[in-house]
Parts: C-alpha cells; structure tokens; sequence
C-alpha cells in the first residue's frame, strides 16, 4: 500500500513536469519563429525538386503529396522539435527563452528570416561582393569569427546542405524525364564532387555570408550574439537545434526517398 501512495505522489510530479517541458519548447520555438524557418527550408526544397520537374512527371500530384507528407512545413516542424525535447533543460531552456524574449533576441530573428527572402538574398549577395574589396574591420571580424565558433555554424550548415544535395541526387533519376536521366556511375560522383565542393565553399565564404547576414548590427550587437551562445544556454540551443537537423531532417528525407519510390511504382 505505501509503494502504490508513493506511485500515486509521483505521477501528478512527472504529469506536471512533462506539461513544463511541452509549454517551455513550444514557447521557446514560437518566440524564434521557428514555424517560419521551417516554412523556408521547406519550400526551399520543394522549389528545388519542383525545378528538377517533380510537378511536371505524370505522377506529379500525388509525387507532391509525398513531399507535403514527408518534408511540408508540419512534418519538418515536428521532427525537428524532437532535438530541444530529448536532450531538454529547464534551466537552459529558460535562458534562452529570457534572450529571445528581449527587443535584440526579437531582432536577431527577424534579421534570420528577413535575409532568406528572394529579395534579400540579392541583396545579401551583392554585400558579399562588397566586403571583398572593402573588409570590415578586424574588431568586427574577431566578433564573427567568435560567433562562427561558439554556433559551430559550418559544421551545421554541412550538415544540412549534404542532407539537401543527397536528396536531390537520389532521387534524381526518379523525377527526370528518361531521356535526362544519369547513371549511378554518373549519381555517385556527382554527389562527392558536389559534396567536396560545397565543404570548401562554405569554410571560404561563411564569414563573408554571415557578415552580410547582419550587416545591420552593430559590433557591439555582433559581440553580444556572439557571447550568448557561448553561454551554456546559448549551446544548449544550437546543439538542440543540431540534433534536430541530424535526426529528424536526414530521417525524413530518407522516408521521402522511400515514399517516392513507391509512389512511382
């Protein structure tokens, strides 16, 4: 009889614990607009897979109703969810819900998703240009460089571009017209080529994009990012975010795969 008092003590303390944890991470993904970041990779990969002629295949409707299922918006917003709750801390999870609760935490978002847009990606591009034959300063360039590391940014940003250019390679052949169509010989090397390159893309050009990503901030603003996520919250963040990527986003691209294959069938 007390061991089942004590289960019964218990269970309400786990109940309210879980509803804790549920309302914190939702919290925290509605303050960074996390919903609309999603929104962007996805329809980022559907614009990619439409340009390869997903739409135009005669199978077309129901090969997008494969992607909504696996890689819409919703799909890649639960998925990647999954990172901030396995690996969850109330405490760092506060922390970080307090920055992105503030006007500068408010702002830095909106800069993410402001510079993704078609419009701004023009704009970003010719900044880059820009910073080539004029160079910021080096306080400005030592605040980058400190946020690149504490973010661990290239190795994130691998990692989501090798899941992007595998998605696309494999199912290439999937999607072309017959006459379009390359060997595996052709596929396979392709894809290391294009994966070699995009490494060495991104360690040359990461300074030069992230520069441009936040041209608006101040250096005092880029060094107060940049010391936040060397704040133990501020890793907790990113690596949650990471996980997430590492997990989830590889997890449905594989089912996408698997789901157009026999859509095709």
């Amino acid at each position: 009889m007390k061991k089942l008092i004590v289960l019964l003590l218990i269970v309400p303390m786990f109940t309210l614990f879980a509803q804790s944890k549920e309302a914190n991470i939702s919290k925290l993904l509605k303050l960074t607009k996390f919903e609309e970041q999603m929104k962007q990779l996805s329809d980022g990969l559907k614009a990619g897979l439409m340009e390869m002629g997903l739409s135009a295949h005669p199978k077309g409707e129901k090969l997008t109703e494969v992607f909504e299922k696996y890689l819409g918006v919703k799909s890649i917003v639960s998925e990647m969810k999954k990172g901030y709750v396995s690996g969850y801390d109330e405490a760092k999870c506060n922390k970080v819900i307090e920055f992105y609760e503030s006007d500068f935490g408010q702002k830095i978002i909106n800069v993410e998703l402001d510079s993704n847009t078609p419009e701004n990606q023009a704009k970003t591009q010719e900044l880059m240009k820009n910073f080539m034959t004029n160079p910021p300063s080096d306080t400005r360039k030592q605040y980058l460089q400190e946020y690149i590391k504490n973010t661990d940014l290239i190795k994130v940003q691998t990692e989501i571009s090798t899941i992007v250019v595998e998605l696309m390679m494999n199912n290439m052949n999937k999607i072309l017209p017959q006459e379009q169509r390359k060997s595996e010989g052709e596929i396979s090397m392709g894809l290391q080529m294009m994966k070699t390159q995009m490494a060495a893309q991104l360690e040359q050009t990461v300074e030069f994009t992230i520069l441009a990503k936040y041209a608006e901030l101040s250096d005092d603003e880029l060094k107060k990012m940049a010391d936040f996520f060397a704040t133990p919250a501020g890793k907790w963040y990113m690596k949650s975010g990471f996980v997430g990527v590492e997990n989830g986003l590889k997890s449905l691209a594989e089912n996408f795969t698997k789901g157009l294959t026999d859509a095709l069938k």
